[in-house]
């Protein structure tokens, strides 16, 4: 149980840290938000801090990448509810003008005003046809919008695994690499002295590591 808890205050640090270098990489609320909310981001942002390095401008790309892969659904959904409220308020507005010519002159109306209220009526309609259609479109385009996220989302988190992965294979060689100049450079030191048993040692630890 103490370890649970621990882990869960440890990963709770994390995205503490995580949101604040997020923020100071001048990512906007929202951009932060999605990328909280992304585990595979999370998962990598996680995983550099426990090695002790900031998010890396890697990662810091990739929660721009999601967030505007994110931000193309609610666009459209916005701007299409915008559409749909601006016919309702049209709407709204020409039986609220009608209404209240027929209070202000508390009679009935003229031919002229019935043929403006039967013209707004028709127009009304149409308006409300207007809204029928938009509203399935905007469902069909949600489906479709949502579809093609789905595949965007899997084709960045494959992108940045094969990066990953490339990266720590790139780290691995570059360890090997190092440690075998080391080796090196023991035997070396140990010739250089004169110490034939200690750059035997050397030899063999060397030739153990490379095998």
């Amino acid at each position: 149980m103490p370890t649970m808890v621990t882990a869960d205050i440890q990963r709770n640090l994390f995205r503490s840290a995580a949101q604040q270098q997020l923020g100071g990489a001048g990512l906007s609320q929202s951009e932060i938000d999605a990328a909280m909310g992304n585990e595979a981001i999370m998962a990598r942002i996680e995983q550099r801090m426990r090695r002790g390095k900031n998010i890396g401008a890697e990662v810091i790309q990739m929660a721009k990448d999601y967030a505007r892969s994110q931000r193309t659904i609610y666009d459209v959904i916005e701007d299409s509810v915008s559409t749909i409220q601006n016919i309702m308020s049209d709407s709204n507005a020409i039986l609220s003008a009608a209404s209240e010519k027929i209070e202000i002159y508390n009679i009935r109306p003229l031919e002229e005003e019935l043929d403006a209220l039967q013209r707004s009526s028709a127009e009304y309609a149409e308006q409300q046809r207007r809204l029928s259609r938009s509203l399935s479109s905007l469902q069909e385009k949600e489906s479709d919008l949502r579809e093609e996220q789905a595949d965007k989302e899997k084709e960045i988190n494959d992108y940045y695994d094969s990066r990953l992965s490339a990266l720590e294979k790139v780290d691995k060689v570059n360890k090997q690499i190092a440690q075998s100049q080391q080796d090196q450079i023991d035997v070396a030191s140990a010739l250089s002295r004169g110490d034939i048993g200690a750059a035997a040692k050397a030899a063999a630890q060397m030739e153990a590591r490379a095998a």
